[in-house]
């Protein structure tokens, strides 16, 4: 583990030692790159190079999350680098959860959710080895979590001054109410990932059309936007939005727009604007120091990954602007 001098450390001061290859400046960009990248990437339905940046970011995250286990096995962790790490790995990674490739129906331009603006393309869930791997990744980081905020955070060491973390607003990290509610929203969260490695498991390359994602989305048809015709129409409407555009500026498509906007932005972005607004709160609070990127091998590995993925989303991006896509 890289950390800096105790030497450079304010005699009274609240600065904390921090562990910079966990959540160094060059982790955190690095990382948020790769999420700008995925996001391009699923925005242009670029499916095999959403795989390829999945894979990468499981090394990193993958790496990352097992450090992080031994260290709170060992005692060395500090009590908030759980939640630092779970933002990095598991929040701001959510909405790459599956897969949702496009099959272009050859009667849709002649169907009734066409004729109302509707994509009429057929939509399935092919999970690959990369996607089924974060599933299991989340899934157990998750329910780790349940047992970490139970019992393992009293065995971790505690910064300078006291525990904060955050979850866009400051909190105390050890207040019993937060780790309580923690613990259960810890445990829900993983069975729901471990449901979803399962299912996807079930369906390695076969394609999911029908099943408990149909009956999702038929249920949350209303609040999707989805129109009342076939389910697979559902799917894309719920699972995968695109980028909202206004279709006049009746109030009712006025109210139509912004419902398609309020849905992109949970599928999509509340997850990374919390994970990244809570983690730069929490090591400003708590007075985080690590080692500069430059003295830090494993910052300098995970920004030069971020980089060259988002380098791979930026080429795409400009491929799909020459072709017209």
């Amino acid at each position: 583990m890289a950390t800096v001098s105790q030497q450079d450390i304010p005699s009274g001061s609240c600065v904390t030692l921090g562990d910079g290859d966990i959540y160094g400046l060059g982790v955190r960009i690095g990382l948020y790159l790769q999420w700008a990248s995925g996001f391009i990437l699923r925005l242009l339905g670029s499916w095999p190079r959403v795989s390829g940046i999945r894979t990468t970011n499981n090394i990193l995250c993958g790496a990352l999350v097992v450090a992080e286990f031994i260290h709170i096995i060992d005692g060395s962790a500090l009590s908030i680098e759980y939640l630092l790490s779970y933002y990095l790995t598991i929040v701001l990674f959510y909405a790459e959860s599956y897969n949702l490739v496009r099959r272009i129906d050859p009667e849709g331009d002649r169907s009734f959710a066409a004729s109302m603006g509707y994509d009429t393309g057929v939509y399935r869930l092919y999970p690959d080895f990369p996607l089924i791997f974060q599933n299991l990744l989340f899934a157990s980081y998750t329910l780790f979590g349940a047992w970490f905020w139970q019992s393992g955070i009293d065995g971790t060491r505690r910064t300078t001054c006291d525990d904060r973390a955050a979850i866009v607003f400051l909190f105390a990290l050890r207040n019993p109410g937060w780790t309580t509610a923690a613990t259960v929203l810890a445990s829900i969260a993983g069975a729901l990932f471990a449901l979803i490695f399962f299912m996807h498991l079930k369906n390695l390359k076969k394609g999911v059309i029908s099943g408990p994602e149909l009956v999702f989305a038929r249920a949350l048809r209303v609040t999707s936007g989805a129109p009342l015709g076939p389910e697979n129409i559902g799917i894309p409407a719920l699972l995968r939005p695109e980028l909202p555009k206004p279709r006049g500026w009746s109030i009712s498509s006025i109210f139509h727009f912004l419902r398609e906007v309020i849905h992109f932005t949970l599928i999509n972005l509340v997850g990374p604007v919390v994970a990244i607004v809570s983690v730069e709160r929490m090591i400003q609070a708590n007075k985080l120091q690590t080692p500069s990127v430059r003295e830090s091998t494993g910052q300098m590995i995970a920004l030069f990954t971020g980089a060259t993925s988002f380098m791979v989303a930026l080429w795409e991006f400009g491929r799909a602007i020459l072709n017209g896509d």
